[in-house]
């Protein structure tokens, strides 16, 4: 069950943890649920625009680009769960 006591910053959302094998983990907080805000955020979903910033970042810092991102464009085969990693 996620935590919705203590909202965390978007910054906080999107910082990334250095997995052993060299790839990206972040968590998936509960405060950016697109479930009704009168219910636990496991009734809804993560917002799709989080996970794609996440993607979008990981891939930024992944390849080293510098260069301003002027499209992108994601495809969700499943949906993230919260409380657990999403791993780049």
């Amino acid at each position: 069950m996620a935590d919705t006591t203590h909202p965390i910053s978007l910054d906080a959302a999107l910082a990334f943890h250095t997995l052993d094998d060299g790839g990206l983990s972040a968590p998936v907080p509960g405060h950016f649920s697109n479930g009704p805000s009168g219910l636990p955020p496991e009734k809804g979903f993560p917002f799709g625009g989080l996970l794609a910033a996440l993607c979008a970042q990981a891939m930024r810092q992944g390849l080293s680009l510098t260069a301003p991102l002027r499209t992108l464009s994601v495809q969700y085969l499943s949906a993230a769960r919260f409380g657990e990693q999403v791993a780049f």
